[in-house]
């Protein structure tokens, strides 16, 4: 899984530098990954190269936060995850698909 969240949050981070956004907010519910990321020595390790990619990556000057948050408080991604199984090609959603509305509202209380 480990691998899968790292693949993630590299072609998440460079999809929104590519858009210029400028602004970010990462929520990560795995502290594994934020360990990696934010100071494990990855000089032996076997994702080195794309740790050290998420890394250049957060360095970037973005206006945002990087932190971890409680799976259970990440409904949204969790939902999002689950959707793109389903899905065999890359998807770029330029609106919350329908199903995670009902979700988007109750992160928001």
């Amino acid at each position: 899984m480990t691998e899968a969240e790292l693949l993630a949050l590299r072609e998440g981070l460079k999809l929104a530098w590519d858009m210029r956004v400028a602004r970010i907010e990462v929520e990560i519910d795995s502290e594994v990954v934020l360990k990696l990321v934010n100071r494990a020595n990855i000089d032996v390790h076997p994702l080195g190269a794309v740790i050290a990619d998420c890394r250049k990556l957060l360095r970037m000057p973005w206006e945002g936060k990087f932190k971890h948050t409680r799976r259970e408080g990440n409904a949204c991604a969790d939902a999002l995850a689950k959707q793109s199984q389903r899905i065999r090609e890359f998807h770029l959603w330029t609106e919350p698909p329908e199903a995670m509305q009902a979700l988007l509202r109750e992160d928001s209380i």
